[in-house]
């Protein structure tokens, strides 16, 4: 009921998880309207750019394109809101649970106008707590700019350090991806050396068998000729003795070349 809300008194722990849910919705609603707002540049840079003129339909299909992207992105940010609130209540009742306890909820009075007005009042109070924490911590560091100062050089000097390991470690993996493809090549040239050594192998045995057949072909054309030459001084030795000469056949040439041998 309305009463028991807005007449109850928290604690100061619960008081603040009531200021930092509202601090993230604030900053959630703030990322949102600067999307839309980044919609609406984008349509203006891309559709509307220059001096061109456009007809009546041109303008209708401009606003219709640009109500649905609007459309779409409202959506998902009010989905992605109510999903931020079911897991706020798991956490809720998970911890309700694990003390034994039970909790309801009254979902007739999450639009209640005294309600929500007094949330928005918390939620520019917990806003503002939220900047004077920001000045706070800026006039600290201001306080502290003169310790910052005394060790930005060895930041820097770290920075270049993580920067120089960086490389190195970028240069070392192209390094191996260099080798890599260099074992890789070397295979391949291996394997090509090896191809082309069957080939030449193929090709001089081929040479070899050409050289084998023609040098039979040659030793038997050389020895036709001996035989022929033999039997040509054995007819002239018949015809110095006073035979008569009677012609020979190869067989009888080879008989009497035999005989002398």
């Amino acid at each position: 009921r309305r009463s028991d809300l807005s007449d109850r008194t928290f604690s100061a722990h619960h008081d603040e998880m009531v200021m930092k849910y509202l601090r993230f919705a604030s900053s959630y609603r703030k990322r949102q309207i600067q999307e839309l707002e980044g919609t609406f540049s984008d349509c203006k840079e891309t559709r509307l750019s220059g001096t061109d003129e456009f007809s009546a339909d041109e303008v209708v299909g401009l606003l219709d394109s640009l109500c649905s992207t609007i459309k779409a992105d409202v959506y998902r940010s009010i989905q992605t809101l109510s999903n931020s609130n079911g897991i706020l209540l798991k956490q809720l009742f998970a911890q309700a649970e694990d003390s034994g306890n039970t909790f309801n909820i009254d979902t007739s009075i999450l639009e209640d106008e005294f309600l929500l007005s007094s949330m928005k009042k918390l939620e520019a109070e917990a806003e503002s707590q939220a900047i004077k924490s920001v000045t706070s911590m800026e006039a600290s560091s201001s306080s502290s700019s003169s310790m910052l100062a005394a060790k930005l050089p060895n930041l820097q000097e770290q920075a270049k350090a993580e920067e120089l390991m960086k490389s190195n470690a970028a240069l070392k993996k192209h390094e191996m991806e260099l080798e890599n493809e260099l074992a890789k090549l070397r295979k391949e040239l291996k394997a090509k050396e090896a191809e082309h050594k069957r080939e030449l192998d193929q090709i001089s045995q081929k040479i070899m068998d050409e050289v084998a057949s023609a040098k039979a072909s040659s030793d038997s054309a050389a020895s036709n000729q001996e035989v022929m030459k033999l039997g040509a001084q054995i007819k002239e030795l018949k015809l110095s003795l006073g035979e008569v000469e009677v012609p020979l056949t190869c067989r009888e040439i080879l008989n009497i070349a035999r005989a002398h041998v």
